[in-house]
Formats: C-alpha cells, sequence, structure tokens
C-alpha cells in the first residue's frame, strides 16, 4: 500500500516545543576530526557539565518495579521522557548489572554507505563520566560483512547519545555497542543480524531498544496506534512489526529475535506515556511513548485488533476497498496517483503516519453479499455489505446468524440508497446486531450521526462523507478497537474540500 512522503523524506524525530527538562534541543558535538569513519570520537551527551540537573533527573520519582531480571527492553529516545526514562532505569539497576548494553536504533538521518552501522571508537562525555564502547564486539560484527564500523553517524545520532547519561549512572561499569538501522534494511539482514548478535552476546548482556512510538498524530490517533503497537509487541508478531506506526520497527524485530533464542519472551509494557503529559497542553503532533521489558518466559497472549472505518466514498471507487496494512512509501508522489487514493493526501499527515499503525482498515468492499474474511491476534473477523432492501429480513436474519457463528467479529456495511435516515434505519441496524453483527457501518446518508452501543455491538448509523468531489461536505472517521470482552470507539472529526478530506479542528 502506499504511502505518503517524497523521496527525501525520512523518519525524523518529532521534537516537542517545550521540553519539561529543558534538554531536548541539546546539540552533540564531536572533539575531534570525524573525518575518518575509524577514529576515535568523543561526543558531549545533553549537558555533560551540570551535575545539579542530571541528579534532579535521576532521583526525580520511585523507580519502576520489575518482576525479574530483564534481558531486553524497549526504551525511548524522546528527551522530554527524561524523568520516566531515569524511573525505568532505576528498576532495572536494582535487578541487573549487565557488563555490555547492546543498543538498537533507527539511523535518523540515513547517514553512512551502508544499511546497519556500529562503532568501536566512539566515546559518550558524560556527567556521570566517560561511556565507552565495549571494543571486542564491534569487530565481531564487522567480520561478518553485514554491519559497517563507521563513527561518523554517531555524531549526531539522538537515539544513541540520550541513553549515554543514563547507562553511566545506572551501570557505571557498563559499556556499549550501538548499532544503527536504517529504515529500508531488508528483512533478511535483519535475520542475519539477529544470528550474529545471538552469537556473540553474553549471558549478562542487556539489548535495549531505543524506539520512539507515535508521531506528527493527535493524542487519540496515537493511542489508537499504540493499542497495535502494544499487542504486537506482546504477542511476539515480528513479522507484523513493520506495519505498526513506530520510528524503527526493524530495531524491535531484532531485539525480539534475539530474545526469542534466549528464551526471554515474556514481553511486559511497564510504563506508556504521550508528550501531552509533559507539555499539558493539546498538541496537533505528539509523540508517544511505550517502555517494554522482556523476562524469561512465553508471551501474555493479547488478543484484539483494531480497526479504522471512514464514511462514504463518493465517486468511482477502484482502489480503496479493505486493507490489513498500511506501509509507508517514500517514493510516493501524490500527483502522479490518478486512483481513488490520490484524494488522502491531505490526512495522510507526515510520513503517512496517520494511516499506518492499525490492523484493519474498512473504506468499502469490492463486491456486496461476499464475506471478507481476515485474522491477527487470534480474531477472525468478516466483513460483509448489503444494499438497502436486497433481501428480506429474514434472509438477512439467516445470513448473519450463518457468519457470525464462523467469526469472532462481523462487521456489516449497509447502503441507504434513499439517502436519508429514518427510524425504519435504526431498525434495520438494531435487526443487525440482534442476529450477530458486531459492529453495523451505515453508508449513502451525507450526515454524521454519532456512534451508539447497542447491546453488545456498536452502530455507526452514518459517519457521514469521507470521499466526496462535488463539494464541500463532513464526516467521521471512527476508531475501533475490539476485544472478546469490550468493544470501544473514538470518533474523528472530518471535512471534505473539493474531494479531499483532512482533520476537522
Amino acid at each position: 500500500m502506499n504511502g505518503a512522503g517524497d523521496a527525501i523524506s525520512i523518519r525524523r524525530f518529532s521534537v516537542i516545543g517545550v521540553c519539561l527538562l529543558s534538554i531536548a534541543f541539546a546539540s552533540c558535538a564531536s572533539l575531534l576530526n570525524a573525518g575518518n569513519p575509524l577514529q576515535e570520537i568523543v561526543i558531549e551527551s545533553y549537558y555533560p557539565g551540570d551535575l545539579p540537573m542530571w541528579e534532579h533527573i535521576t532521583n526525580s520519582g520511585p523507580a519502576i518495579e520489575f518482576e525479574d531480571i530483564p534481558l531486553g527492553v524497549i526504551i525511548p529516545h524522546h528527551a522530554i521522557t527524561a524523568t520516566v526514562t531515569a524511573r525505568f532505569y532505576q528498576g532495572m539497576a536494582k535487578k541487573i548489572q549487565p557488563q555490555t548494553v547492546f543498543i538498537l536504533a533507527p539511523n535518523h538521518f540515513e547517514s553512512g554507505e551502508t544499511d546497519i552501522i556500529s562503532t568501536a571508537t566512539v566515546c559518550y562525555n558524560t556527567v556521570y563520566g566517560r561511556l565507552e564502547t565495549d571494543m571486542q564486539f564491534p569487530g565481531l560484527l564487522a567480520a561478518s560483512q553485514l554491519v559497517s564500523l563507521d563513527s561518523r553517524p554517531f555524531n549526531s545520532e539522538h537515539a544513541i547519545f540520550f541513553h549515554a547519561p543514563f547507562i553511566k549512572k545506572f551501570f557505571p561499569d557498563s559499556k556499549i555497542v550501538p548499532v544503527i538501522i536504517k529504515w529500508d534494511t531488508p528483512k533478511e539482514k535483519l535475520e542475519e543480524l539477529s544470528r550474529v548478535l545471538e552469537n556473540i552476546i553474553l549471558p549478562d548482556a542487556l539489548v535495549l531498544a531505543s524506539v520512539d512510538f507515535s508521531h506528527y498524530n493527535r493524542r487519540e490517533t496515537a493511542d489508537f496506534h499504540d493499542r497495535a503497537s502494544f499487542r504486537t509487541i506482546s504477542n511476539f508478531d515480528v513479522d507484523s512489526l513493520f506495519s505498526l506506526e513506530i520510528d524503527s520497527p526493524a530495531s524491535v524485530y531484532v531485539l525480539e529475535k534475539i530474545m526469542a533464542a534466549r528464551g526471554y519472551r515474556k514481553g511486559v509494557r511497564l510504563f506508556e506515556t504521550n508528550s501531552e503529559d509533559f507539555t499539558k497542553k493539546r498538541e496537533e503532533e505528539s509523540t508517544s511513548h511505550q517502555y517494554f521489558t522482556f523476562f524469561k518466559g512465553e508471551p501474555e497472549y493479547k488478543k484484539g485488533l483494531t480497526i479504522l472505518l471512514s464514511g462514504n466514498i463518493n465517486g468511482k471507487n477502484d482502489s480503496l476497498y479493505l486493507f490489513d496494512k498500511w506501509l509507508w512509501d517514500r517514493a510516493y508522489v501524490p500527483e502522479k496517483d490518478y486512483t481513488i487514493k490520490r484524494f488522502l493526501k491531505n490526512i495522510r499527515g507526515q510520513e503517512d503516519r496517520f494511516f499506518m499503525g492499525t490492523d484493519l482498515y474498512i473504506f468499502d468492499c469490492e463486491q456486496e453479499e461476499k464475506a471478507y474474511r481476515f485474522q491477527k491476534n487470534s480474531v477472525i473477523i468478516q466483513v460483509i455489505k448489503f444494499r438497502e432492501g436486497e433481501l428480506s429480513d429474514a434472509d438477512y436474519s439467516r445470513v448473519i446468524k450463518a457468519l457470525s457463528a464462523g467469526c469472532d467479529c462481523l462487521v456489516v456495511i449497509y447502503q441507504y440508497d434513499s439517502g436519508k435516515l429514518a427510524f425504519p434505519g435504526q431498525k434495520t441496524a438494531e435487526m443487525f446486531v440482534d442476529n450477530g453483527a458486531d459492529i453495523f457501518l451505515g453508508r449513502g446518508i451525507h450526515e454524521p450521526k454519532e456512534p451508539e452501543l447497542y447491546k453488545d455491538g456498536l452502530v455507526i448509523y452514518s459517519a457521514g462523507d469521507f470521499i466526496e468531489e462535488t463539494g464541500p461536505a463532513a464526516g467521521m472517521i471512527v476508531y475501533v478497537d475490539y476485544t472478546p470482552k469490550k468493544l470501544s470507539c473514538v470518533k474523528v472529526p472530518v471535512r471534505v474540500r473539493s474531494g479531499y478530506p483532512e482533520l476537522d479542528e
């Protein structure tokens, strides 16, 4: 599936304008000539001379409790999270003092000539002392001919240097092995990197994936995307990581491969935050963070999935139907797209972040009265579309009962031909839910109507318009989170101008 963004756009760090701790804009400067990829580089971490500030950060709250010894973790690199990150490190330090910390991180600026880069010659200067690289391991990585050694990209890579003060403070005797990975690194290389690391990592080493989650989205969208990320990571569904809305699926992929090989498959999320939690104000572009730790054992399986539903598509629909993933295409140019998807350019957001990260997208069904079947996180979902008056109520009831018996979640799209919602429309929706439908989505009515919970189902009488080429219109996107015990939704208002939907203020 194509995504927004131009050919030179990359997954950049989402910087919040006001950092709670005034450290988000600290510069990273080399003290030596960085022209030689093998020459030692000393990198200044955030405010290396301000001991009172760092003591305030690292003693700002109680340690987060760890139930067991972790050998793998996911921690953000967004500087606004510093106080929470300190509590996380403080909790880890009570359970483990690793000799080496392997840091897997995104290559934010796509620096260097190879997909995977490490270094043996970078040292981080922190307020707690020099954090050095463990020189015995980068050479082993380079020997695989998979990883190149180049110090220069680390000079500006905040996904690594953000962690330097915390590691030196809480693991004072540890050394690090930093590894940065480009966005488009093929999965075959990530598989090989996982195997190489499995063979060289010592039993007491800690593997840290430095990863931020949702970017450039409002809080409600970020929270919705984080639900999918939470389940996918917890369930060790590594092949689905690449359709999540996170800044380095590759880092999490390699981490989970290593944890699986070591028998540490119990992934537990200890904390989650959003930049709004720190700025205390509404943000049009927030950043979310999740803190995972991996313990010895098997996954605590999370059953459920997220669903995005849209309003009417008024015009010839040639490609916008049902999808179980949405992948960002950096080379996508809307002006060269002549399908109905070209109308999405104003709503995609930076790097297609608005759409990425949902388990199932329901825009329309290509064929009516045909059941489309999907499965994710042990949830079987079916989607079918009917047109008003095509069948009798008895026939609708018979079909719905049969379909609902064969799945966990049944979604019915019902096309009203009258274009107006009247009381019989309400009775029709209730009839579908009474016979086993979990979600009812009315289509063909221009005015959006508030979603309602009816018995154990969700009724969306009308989501209004989503694409309307003939003039201005209004509608909504509905985010649905389905679990076997709970069905919840959030509506996102949309306005449509000359066919193009965009988020309403």
